[in-house]
């Protein structure tokens, strides 16, 4: 269950900085379930409009999960499979920082499926 919502569907648009600093910009549309409204300031929801999150890529999500988990931090899903277009592209976790942003740990696959 990729950020801790069953049956999750999305739209993503992914912006690659050309210039080789390997950033990437995400713009995401929940298709399923339908987004709600803000009714608060709890930035641990993802579907409300206007959630938003910051994605780091990395390597090793496996033991970076193990290492959250020992300092107990809050982890909205396990490694889970991130899946565009029928193919998976590596694993995402989320977790959320003290004032409840989420976080996300995404590590490539080496070869899209």
């Amino acid at each position: 269950t990729m950020l801790g919502i069953p049956g999750v569907r999305l739209r993503v648009a992914a912006m690659k900085d050309s210039g080789g600093s390997g950033h990437l910009l995400e713009l995401i549309e929940y298709l399923h379930p339908q987004p709600v409204p803000r009714k608060s300031r709890d930035h641990g929801r993802f579907i409300e409009i206007g959630s938003a999150n910051v994605c780091y890529m990395v390597d090793d999500l496996a033991a970076i999960f193990e290492r959250l988990k020992a300092a107990h931090a809050e982890c909205v899903n396990p490694p889970a499979d991130y899946v565009r277009d029928g193919k998976r592209m590596g694993k995402i976790l989320f977790a959320l920082d003290p004032d409840r942003i989420p976080i996300g740990l995404f590590e490539p696959a080496t070869e899209p499926d």
